[in-house]
């Protein structure tokens, strides 16, 4: 509950019930920026909120908020210096989800130990026609549909969806209800990428833009979706995963998951 409730303390100034504070890197950042820019930091490094904040979020009391401070400028510097400011450098090109960046190779990278993916021929692909066609026959998400959703600190409440509105007395980021609408699918921007298993099924793999989509090779069900968000640090994703009755929304800073009934 606390790592949500920290979450909440962020986010709450930034949407509109009062100015952020003691702003010193970040000031020319655009307000709507500012969550997803520190959500991307959070999940860069595998931390929550609390890592950086305390109860009064503008405080600087947390050493590591100075450094974070310091790092964001390192990382602008570098990105401007070396790559004519392109956001070529992120936090998680050095994190990769841990505070602390591992500065020694592991053995288990070098080259004879790790093995390449297997290859899916392109002529063993089926066209994009025929995949979206067996998509758009398989079951979706539902117009109207009522439930519980439940949070990753475990607090549960019902939920109704209905004209594309979902109510329920949870907080959550609304983000988290695009899981429950029906995706459609531009058959001139899809692409197939090839073959991945999710959850001991096979799926074809679609690019749409910077969505990707796995699609169940046998009936056409969407079984996972991989969306990133462009941010003012890098691109911020958020995944859903669709397993029967139960979808799931997770990014790095929260997992929502919807039980239809």
């Amino acid at each position: 509950m606390k790592r949500f409730a920290c979450l909440l303390l962020i986010a709450l100034p930034l949407l509109g019930q009062e100015e952020p504070k003691n702003l010193k890197v970040l000031k020319e950042l655009p307000k709507d920026q500012l969550l997803p820019v520190m959500v991307f930091m959070s999940n860069s490094l595998g931390v929550s909120c609390d890592h950086c904040h305390t109860a009064k979020w503008e405080s600087d009391e947390k050493e590591a908020k100075g450094v974070a401070r310091t790092m964001i400028v390192m990382m602008r510097d570098i990105n401007d210096r070396h790559f004519g400011g392109e956001q070529a450098i992120t936090c998680n090109s050095c994190h990769r989800g841990q505070i602390r960046p591992i500065t020694t190779p592991r053995i288990a990278n070098a080259y004879y130990n790790v093995s390449p993916a297997p290859a899916v021929p392109a002529t063993l692909l089926p066209p994009v026609a025929q995949i979206a066609d067996k998509y758009q026959k398989a079951a979706h998400p539902p117009a109207e549909a009522h439930g519980t959703m439940t949070r990753v600190d475990g607090v549960s409440a019902p939920f109704t969806l209905h004209e594309g509105v979902v109510k329920t007395t949870l907080e959550y980021p609304p983000e988290a209800n695009d899981a429950l609408k029906s995706l459609a699918l531009n058959r001139e921007r899809l692409a197939v990428l090839g073959v991945e298993t999710i959850r001991g099924r096979q799926t074809y793999v679609l690019e749409q833009r910077r969505d990707r989509l796995y699609v169940d090779t046998r009936s056409g069900e969407l079984l996972r979706w991989h969306r990133e968000t462009a941010t003012d640090f890098g691109q911020l994703p958020d995944e859903t995963e669709y397993d029967g009755n139960t979808i799931t929304w997770s990014r790095g800073d929260v997992k929502v998951t919807f039980k239809l009934e």
